[in-house]
């Protein structure tokens, strides 16, 4: 797992897997955001596998479904609603990081 600091309250990373939500934890995240479309890539965790492993880890955690060739308005805002009311430091995951990134200056930088 590899993780690139954005922002003190905002980093991002590739790929995930259950047994890295302990580290996320350790490593002082406190939400997990999650982008990749799902069953894309059958060794991805689902959404439904991130939250139920970051949930015994005591993290929140969130699947936004994001089509990162085309991110629209509605996405950006929930990616901002989720963003502004959810406990930081966050981890956002997405397969390539390009989508994390971008959501993250599309809804900090209109």
């Amino acid at each position: 797992m590899d993780i690139t600091k954005i922002t003190p309250d905002y980093s991002v990373s590739n790929r995930i897997h259950s047994e890295d939500l302990h580290a996320v934890k350790l490593l002082g995240f406190k939400t997990v955001i999650y982008f990749n479309s799902e069953n894309k890539d059958s060794s991805q965790l689902t959404s439904s596998d991130i939250a139920e492993a970051a949930n015994r880890q005591g993290l929140i955690s969130a699947y936004i479904p994001v089509n990162c060739k085309k991110i629209t308005s509605k996405d950006i805002s929930v990616f901002h609603r989720f963003f502004a009311k959810s406990p930081k430091p966050i981890l956002a995951v997405n397969e390539s990081n390009i989508c994390s990134v971008m959501l993250w200056n599309m809804a900090h930088n209109p």
